[in-house]
């Protein structure tokens, strides 16, 4: 495993095993490490604001989603879980079989070979997850 995300991982687990801390320390933690996570995986792609206008996206043969906008395209309401199941990939998800986006639940779990397999690794993959959910949700335009 690269020494830049094992030593993002191991800064992930120990904030989150910290003493208990209050919500807005566990929301802002959360943010930083989605924030985090975004710009290492995603801006080459959606770009630094989330608007699909990335450095890549112009040779993808299909444009990236403008991810500013998946609370406006759900009635106001963002999608929480149909955005974690597109971001995980490892999921058929109905009405979206042509995502062109990589399987990141796979990529993240490859990472992750050196833990012990089973619910470890899967917590691990969810959390990161659900820290990418939070920093989408923080750029919704409504």
């Amino acid at each position: 495993m690269p020494l830049r995300l094992t030593a993002l991982l191991l800064c992930i687990l120990g904030a989150l095993s910290a003493a208990p801390a209050q919500a807005d320390d566990i929301g802002t933690l959360q943010l930083h490490f989605g924030t985090l996570t975004y710009q290492f995986y995603c801006v080459s792609c959606h770009g630094a604001g989330g608007k699909g206008n990335g450095p890549v996206a112009a040779a993808l043969t299909r444009p990236p989603a403008d991810l500013t906008q998946l609370a406006r395209q759900n009635g106001g309401a963002f999608p929480v879980e149909k955005v974690t199941a597109a971001i995980d990939g490892r999921i058929e998800i109905v009405g979206h079989l042509n995502l062109a986006m990589p399987p990141w639940g796979q990529l993240f779990a490859h990472e992750l070979e050196a833990f012990p397999k089973g619910t470890v690794v899967e917590a691990l993959i969810a959390r990161r997850i659900a820290h990418i959910i939070v920093y989408l949700e923080s750029i919704q335009e409504r």
